[in-house]
């Protein structure tokens, strides 16, 4: 089994790679459920918005750029889902 931060890594790697992605396609790519996909993504964004990190420091913690830090930000703040949840 994969821990979490791990997990969290990877999740983030493949959202960096594509501008959509569904959650059937996230969980399979992760061999993770649906569910887990869901749950991680809300902890990224639980993340920032508890001001416990910074988009710096996820981008640190994660090492992965600014710009996918925000994209999967943005994406939830908006809509409350993110394209993981919204398939299109």
């Amino acid at each position: 089994m994969v821990n979490t931060s791990a997990r969290l890594l990877r999740l983030l790697s493949l959202l960096s790679t594509r501008q959509s992605w569904t959650c059937a396609d996230l969980s399979a790519q992760l061999e993770i459920t649906e569910r887990t996909v869901r749950r991680d993504i809300a902890r990224l964004r639980e993340m920032h918005a508890t001001g416990d990190y910074t988009i710096a420091e996820l981008m640190e913690v994660f090492a992965i750029g600014r710009a996918t830090v925000y994209r999967v930000l943005d994406r939830t703040k908006t809509t409350g889902t993110t394209d993981a949840e919204t398939p299109r």
